[in-house]
């Protein structure tokens, strides 16, 4: 479970509950909101999601990490608290070329950080994010920024840099391409190689000059190489990083006033906050991706409304759902093989796999087995396991235990080990989230190591 953002902030200051709920007490005395009893289950209240603080009580807060009052009016609660963290950034940057520079100069700067647990961005932050995009998307493209005493770009480097990401793209972005023949990536070595992708293109951004073509080829470089990340750390369970990263696509794309481009990026930020549970969040993303797209490929069309079933799933709107996933069926169908542009590929396999997902959050999950059943049995034929293989496992093993079916949840699990080794950080938590009630289960007990070593 994601810590609180409050929890974050009373940690980073280094004071126990008793000690933080002392001096929000005294703040909120001194700002002349009156006296307020210290207690510190108040303050635990308040980092378990289960209360929410009184307006007075959040600006007495807000004064102690030194938030201006206004945002924790526009904001709300608990939105207004990223502000107080390394998050900030998200929101503040400009919304032009050196924005999108800035952040992804930030991502490289924390990448090697702790993994992050949540999202930044929800809700009313989320929309007040989105609306700057689309205003900056409105305006016209400025002239690029020029750097003197800088080496000039080399358009070598970026042909070479461009060249590899190709390579890394290819399974997850071409799959109507020929797999190439050199051997898989394990997960982390994988990841590791788009991160390096991503640190190059901040590197020539940042210590290089460059005129109108290079630089929007930077641009562009800046954006997939982040959202190679942003797939990739999800498919490792850190949906935290995820975001930052796809975030960082969103600037970008931004910043070269491509409206496709923009629409992708908001429509991939959808499946973070779908992951996070955050229905309304996604409906909104969905629909602004949407706005933005004139003439949609069916490919795109049908993958916006596979994710408009499972989010309206979510919130147990059975009868939309299932509309949401007969129009996906129909876009679909309408794609058939042709090439899919923006990385929005949809086909067969992948509409079954997110049918069962919205029969599972519609609380069927014997129906929804029938759906993951592909995807548990081709993993009987591989000698490895992807990432994302791993990473959506997750979802029968959710609906395995759903029925109470152990044995089977616990053979899927010792298969994603099997196949994959060491999970990756974030996805071994998550695996461990879902198996800790039944760790003295025979199988899921001898695999339990496996689960305790990120």
């Amino acid at each position: 479970m994601a810590s609180h953002p409050l929890t974050r902030l009373r940690l980073a200051a280094g004071l126990p509950h008793p000690a933080y709920a002392r001096l929000i007490a005294d703040t909120h005395a001194l700002l002349g909101h009156g006296t307020m009893a210290a207690r510190r289950e108040k303050v635990s209240r308040w980092e378990s999601g289960r209360v929410t603080p009184d307006v007075t009580t959040q600006l007495a807060i807000a004064h102690v990490h030194r938030i201006p009052e206004e945002f924790v009016h526009q904001l709300g609660w608990p939105h207004w608290l990223y502000l107080a963290t390394d998050d900030a950034p998200l929101l503040e940057e400009p919304w032009n070329t050196d924005g999108a520079v800035e952040i992804a100069r930030q991502i490289v700067a924390a990448d090697r950080a702790p993994v992050r647990d949540h999202l930044a961005v929800t809700g009313p932050a989320l929309r007040i994010l989105a609306a700057r995009a689309l205003a900056a998307l409105a305006c016209p493209a400025p002239a690029p920024t020029h750097s003197p005493g800088l080496p000039p770009l080399d358009p070598q480097l970026l042909d070479g840099a461009e060249a590899r990401l190709r390579q890394l793209e290819v399974p997850e972005w071409a799959p109507h391409q020929a797999p190439t023949a050199a051997p898989p990536l394990t997960p982390a070595a994988l990841l590791a190689a788009a991160t390096a992708e991503h640190r190059f293109a901040v590197h020539l951004a940042t210590r290089t000059n460059h005129h109108a073509a290079t630089g929007e080829r930077l641009l562009v470089l800046l954006r997939r190489t982040a959202t190679l990340c942003a797939i990739l750390c999800s498919s490792t369970g850190e949906e935290g990083r995820a975001e930052w990263y796809g975030l960082a696509a969103l600037r970008a794309a931004t910043a070269s006033r491509a409206p496709h481009h923009v629409a992708t990026a908001f429509s991939h930020l959808a499946l973070r906050h779908l992951s996070a549970g955050e229905p309304a969040d996604v409906l909104f993303l969905l629909d602004t991706a949407r706005s933005l797209m004139t003439d949609p490929s069916h490919h795109f069309t049908a993958s916006l409304h596979a994710k408009e079933a499972v989010a309206r799933a979510c919130r147990g709107d059975t009868a939309e759902s299932l509309q949401a996933l007969d129009r996906a069926d129909r876009a679909a169908a309408l794609a058939g093989n042709a090439v899919c542009p923006y990385g929005e590929h949809i086909d067969e396999q992948k509409m079954l796999f997110g049918r069962a997902k919205v029969w599972k959050e519609l609380g069927d999950p014997r129906r929804a087995l029938t759906g993951f059943a592909p995807l548990t049995a081709l993993i009987d034929t591989q000698a490895h396991m992807s990432p994302q293989t791993a990473f959506r496992l997750l979802q029968p093993i959710d609906a395995q235990l759903a029925l109470n079916d152990l044995d089977a949840a616990a053979q899927v699990l010792q298969q994603a080990v099997t196949l994959t080794g060491i999970l990756p950080t974030g996805l071994t938590r998550q695996y461990r989230q879902r198996f800790t009630p039944h760790s003295d289960h025979r199988l899921i007990a001898s695999l339990w190591p496996f689960l305790t070593t990120a």
